[in-house]
């Protein structure tokens, strides 16, 4: 068992591990998912098989985004407890990977049993059944076998052995018996962090379900916090209350027992499946990684010199997001930290998820299908990969300025990579996620596709430039107080000076969004705040996403706000888009850019209701060209 700490210090500490390994396997389950294939095309499926692997996809996502909960929570929890606010919170630094068996014992307390002859390691890992294998292992409340991963070839001497019990529900119960028994001894209660500077469901949204994100104050909600993490993740729920019980803490007998299938479970029943095609004549369901390109990248052509380039960027911005979070976790004691306003801090959270979704992922996704040049002994072609690589550097200036300088950066580099990439690499099809960032033809693959180019310009180079000029125009601003409605992107103010500056010079000129940022429908707070529209209905039924930022009522919307420049309907269609939209350019008939069709809304009603207004620069339309028969008033 891993020791209960005596001191804050010694809390503090554990807290941080354990946000680090939650952070560390989020991480590999991500890479994981990234490397199954998608499409008939790849080959080495058969349609079942296909059907499958895109089912494994989505369970392994949805395990990491539940990482993501729990790494939220850590956070939380070190908050809570933190007495020098600046110097200990909040925690999103990592090792990068690969963790040796010898990085496991030192980091996590790993390899412990000297009974046991296989060490425990970890590393960014392409899907097969010893990496799901390993998986099962991590996620285990208690496990009495090896690691059953794939073998680790480093050093003898750190051939330690694996750990009898899993490790995280260690820390776990360490740190749930000092939130009951520690009495620190520097005059300060245990839970002394300021709750407000703790990430809530209201600003995370419910993508982790709701009422599971909440602020840590006192020992019943750590505890809640800790049995949300282990009822996820290893699920033994007779195991978890009977150490609960023992804790002997009032209310703890009210806490869920349930919190769905678990990570162990998700992971057992994969493996179950994936046993009914090991074997099969030319099974391959993922995709051939360039080990060597990951590790020690050497080769000067210019498909790997473009590989390199764009795993690079996905290093910087994947850094630019930590820093993101970690801006709007930290909160100032004494002075000697800046801490964002309300508001500011709101951006910073919606911001950071926006990257991660709208930016990482896409490009996540794509780096799997992008070529190294290298091919396997059989002549396959081997592709590139993110490799989630921590840079220290990167969380040493997180300053508002700084963070807006890296966004602005990040989308240069963007730029950069399509103006160096081989022409067939930009023009490539790759498939693409979320579904709504690419079209889907009626009559075309079932999977959402885009080319690496769109990629480059629409996801990375306007979505970031969007983001840093978000974040300079937000900057010691808040929303100006008015009854008009708020809007949820640039020129779509109804009234003068409604824009985040206050200072639009009329109506329709507005330089940035008013409206609470979010980042999924039914989060807005109200009228004129959906993203998108309306909420979504059933697929069979994107009519109701007809009104993009002239929804009715709160909790009424789609999408998010401030709408990105990438954003399209979420279905890919708006129902009267045949009289805007044509079938030329990017985009076929009733397909388009959200913020563009939301600007057609407003100029409609303006006029309706015999209102000037001005042009607008607005993000969908830099280069888009203009809709036949439309220009701005």
């Amino acid at each position: 068992m891993a020791p209960t700490p005596t001191t804050r210090a010694e809390l503090v500490t554990l807290l941080q591990r354990a946000a680090e390994l939650e952070h560390q396997l989020l991480c590999a389950y991500l890479f994981t998912a990234y490397t199954l294939k998608q499409e008939l095309a790849e080959g080495g499926l058969t349609e079942d098989q296909l059907a499958a692997a895109r089912t494994w996809r989505g369970k392994i996502t949805g395990v990491a985004v539940q990482e993501m909960l729990h790494l939220a929570l850590a956070s939380n929890m070190l908050t809570a407890v933190s007495a020098d606010a600046c110097a200990e919170e909040p925690y999103f630094a990592r090792q990068n990977l690969p963790l040796s068996p010898g990085d496991m014992r030192k980091l996590f307390g790993y390899n412990t049993n000297p009974s046991q002859t296989e060490a425990a390691w970890l590393d960014l890992w392409s899907f097969d059944a010893s990496t799901i294998a390993a998986y099962v292992w991590f996620e285990s409340f208690e496990d009495e076998v090896d690691f059953p991963g794939p073998t680790w070839h480093g050093p003898t001497q750190l051939q330690a052995a694996a750990a009898a019990t899993s490790t995280l529900v260690e820390i776990y119960e360490a740190i749930a018996t000092a939130f009951v028994t520690l009495e620190p001894d520097d005059g300060k209660p245990l839970f002394c962090g300021r709750p407000e500077r703790q990430l809530t469901d209201a600003q995370m949204t419910p993508i982790f379900g709701k009422g599971l994100l909440s602020p840590v104050v006192d020992t019943l909600s750590g505890l809640r916090a800790i049995n949300t993490i282990i009822l996820q993740g290893e699920g033994d729920t007779d195991a978890w209350q009977t150490f609960l019980q023992g804790l002997d803490v009032p209310g703890t007998g009210d806490l869920p027992t349930s919190a769905g299938t678990s990570h162990h479970e998700i992971f057992s029943k994969l493996a179950e499946d994936l046993r009914v095609w090991i074997g099969a004549p030319g099974y391959e369901p993922a995709r051939a990684i360039d080990a060597a390109f990951l590790s020690h990248p050497q080769d000067d052509t210019p498909d790997a010199v473009f590989a390199r380039d764009l795993s690079a960027l996905f290093d910087e911005i994947y850094g630019v997001m930590l820093g993101l979070l970690w801006a709007a976790f930290r909160h100032d004691t004494d002075g000697t930290c800046e801490e964002a306003e309300e508001y500011e801090r709101q951006t910073l959270v919606q911001l950071a998820l926006r990257a991660m979704i709208y930016v990482l992922s896409p490009l996540g996704n794509t780096l799997t299908q992008v070529p190294t040049g290298a091919t396997t002994a059989l002549g396959h072609p081997l592709y590139a990969a993110p490799r989630f690589r921590f840079s220290a550097q990167s969380m040493t200036d997180m300053t508002w300025d700084a963070l807006t300088a890296r966004l602005a950066k990040a989308a240069a580099s963007a730029r950069a990579c399509l103006d160096s990439a081989p022409c067939e690499r930009l023009d490539q099809d790759v498939w693409l996620t979320p579904a709504y960032l690419a079209y889907v033809p009626p009559d075309g693959p079932t999977t959402p596709h885009g080319t690496v180019r769109r990629v480059l310009e629409d996801f990375l180079a306007l979505d970031l430039t969007f983001m840093s000029e978000r974040m300079q125009r937000v900057r010691d601003h808040a929303p100006p107080p008015s009854s008009s409605p708020n809007n949820v992107c640039m020129g779509l103010n109804d009234c003068k000076g409604l824009d985040i500056a206050g200072d639009a010079a009329v109506a329709g000129a507005g330089v940035c969004a008013t409206a609470s940022p979010h980042v999924c429908s039914t989060l807005n707070d109200c009228r004129h705040e959906g993203g998108c529209g309306f909420t979504p209905a059933p697929a069979t039924q994107p009519t109701l996403q007809d009104h993009p930022g002239d929804n009715a009522c709160t909790g009424q919307g789609a999408c998010g706000s401030p709408v990105l420049p990438s954003i399209e309907n979420t279905y890919g269609l708006n129902t009267p888009g045949e009289a805007y939209y044509d079938a030329s350019g990017d985009h076929p008939a009733g397909a388009g850019s959200v913020w563009r069709f939301a600007r057609i809304r407003f100029e409609e009603r303006m006029k309706a209701e015999g209102k000037g207004f001005g042009a607008s620069d607005g993000p969908g339309d830099v280069g888009k060209g203009d809709f036949p028969g439309w220009t701005p008033g």
